[in-house]
This record gives C-alpha cells, sequence and structure tokens, in this order.
C-alpha cells in the first residue's frame, strides 16, 4: 500500500490489480488491471511532478514470478485517475520488496541543444531461487549491483534516509537484522532474529522501526522485531532500542564506482 497524499492511497492485489482509495469519501474507488503482474505485493512511489505520479509494483508470485513494473498516472480530478503508461522493468523473479534508492535527471548535450531524461535506481530483494538485495539502474535498464543474503530478504527505507548524507537502511531476512550502505553497499549485523517467510509474506508483519530521538544528533530507532519458527511453535515480538551512529560510525560513506 501507498499513500498518495492526504487522501489517496492505492492498495495492491491478487489478479494484478490496484485500487484506489479515499479516506474522506468513502463511496470512491478506482481499479485498474496492470499487464504481466499476478500478486502485486509492493507499491513503491519513485516520482511526483505536480498531477503526474510514477510508481514501482513488484510481484511475488513465486510459482510464477512477473517481476517489477512502472506505472504512470495522471490526476485528472480529486477523485479520477488515468493510467498511462505501464512498462515492465525486469521479469521472472520473485520480488519481495523494493525501495528507492536515488532519482535525478541525466542532461544530454548536443547540436540542437540539451535535453534531460529522469534516472532512478531501486533496490528490490528477491525471493526463490537466489534470496538476494540486487540493485537496479533504470537508465541502464540492467541489474548493477547483487548482495545474496539469507531467506527471503525484505529491505526498509528508514525515515531520515537520504542518498547523500544518510544512505542507510534495514535488511531483514531469515536469520538477522542488518545495516546497509546503499552508495558502497556495505552491510553490516545489527542483531539476530529468525524469521519464517512462509507464515507472513508482508514485509511489515516482520518488522517495524520509528526515529525515536528526531531533534538529536544520534539517530536513535525503536525496533518492533517479530521473529517466529518454520513450525509455528515459536513466535516472540521483541522491542529493540538500536543506536545507529554506533553501528555506522564505521562504515565508509564513500561511494562504491
Amino acid at each position: 500500500m501507498v499513500q498518495l497524499n492526504d487522501d489517496i492511497f492505492i492498495c495492491g492485489q491478487n489478479g494484478g490489480q490496484i485500487t484506489f482509495l479515499s479516506i474522506q469519501n468513502q463511496q470512491y474507488s478506482q481499479t485498474f488491471k496492470i499487464n504481466k503482474l499476478q500478486h502485486i505485493n509492493e507499491i513503491y512511489l519513485v516520482k511526483r511532478d505536480q498531477n503526474e505520479y510514477s510508481l514501482v509494483l513488484a510481484d511475488d508470485n513465486s510459482l510464477h514470478p512477473k517481476g517489477m513494473t512502472i506505472i504512470k498516472f495522471v490526476k485528472k480530478s480529486d477523485y479520477d485517475y488515468q493510467l498511462i503508461d505501464q512498462k515492465s522493468l525486469k521479469e521472472k523473479e520473485e520480488i519481495i520488496s523494493i525501495m528507492l534508492v536515488k532519482s535525478q535527471y541525466i542532461i544530454k548535450k548536443n547540436m540542437f541543444g540539451e535535453s534531460s531524461k529522469e534516472s532512478f535506481t531501486i533496490a528490490y530483494t528477491t525471493g526463490n531461487p537466489d534470496h538476494s538485495l540486487k540493485i537496479f539502474e533504470s537508465r541502464k535498464k540492467k541489474q548493477i549491483h547483487c548482495i545474496k543474503l539469507q531467506g527471503n530478504p525484505y529491505i526498509f527505507k528508514l525515515e531520515d534516509y537520504d542518498y547523500e548524507l544518510n544512505p542507510i537502511a534495514f535488511v531483514k531476512d531469515n536469520q538477522r537484522i542488518s545495516l546497509i550502505n546503499l552508495k558502497n553497499y556495505q552491510i553490516v549485523k545489527v542483531i539476530d532474529s529468525k524469521y519464517n517467510h512462509l507464515h507472513s509474506r508482508r514485509k511489515e508483519s516482520s518488522l517495524k522501526h520509528l526515529r525515536i530521538n528526531k531533534e538529536e544528533a544520534e539517530k536513535v530507532y525503536k525496533l518492533i522485531d517479530v521473529q517466529r519458527d518454520q513450525d509455528k511453535k515459536f513466535v516472540e515480538i521483541r522491542e529493540i532500542i538500536v543506536n545507529l551512529n554506533q553501528i555506522t560510525n564505521n562504515m565508509q560513506i564513500k561511494e562504491e564506482k
């Protein structure tokens, strides 16, 4: 689910559909079928330009994975949105979480002047068979990096994420919670955490995080972590306080070339 503004949010569904709903207008809904997708589990807003929105959708169908698609909507009125474009970014991958790493405008010069084109970089995690975190660059239309992880990893954007100043995100797989620097792909463990993905296929059901000292220089986060074993005999919800400064001091900020 993603919220476009104070009123409108979008939910993904089985059957490759997304539905626009309103908080203020309970009678409003618009549903759109997205080509090639079957089970939309993740929606991420990558661009907002006045009344035009670009979103990336992920499909985590494990039997017939469909990958990742970018769609564009235009807002015609408060309760009227129109789908104007959809393109496949990745195919035949079980994608279980996505996150925008950065977006930028690429300026090209030619004999007629200058032209600009927006490019964005996405981090996404995959299920079977490779269980990895991958970096995808839209301009090159290809994967530019891959990190092998344990089973069914999820990536979580920090609320104060900034690619230049604070390029850090949480990653959780079925063995541990880690921090990753999305500039140079260094990854460090925060704490062990056992989690079986098969009993809950939503990343929101495995980990919640909240910064608890927004006015201070130190970045202290509260984690609500769910541990769950494969046999459903063990479930634990625990609260963890993490000082990111102490963990990230040894992580270089320099970008990998």
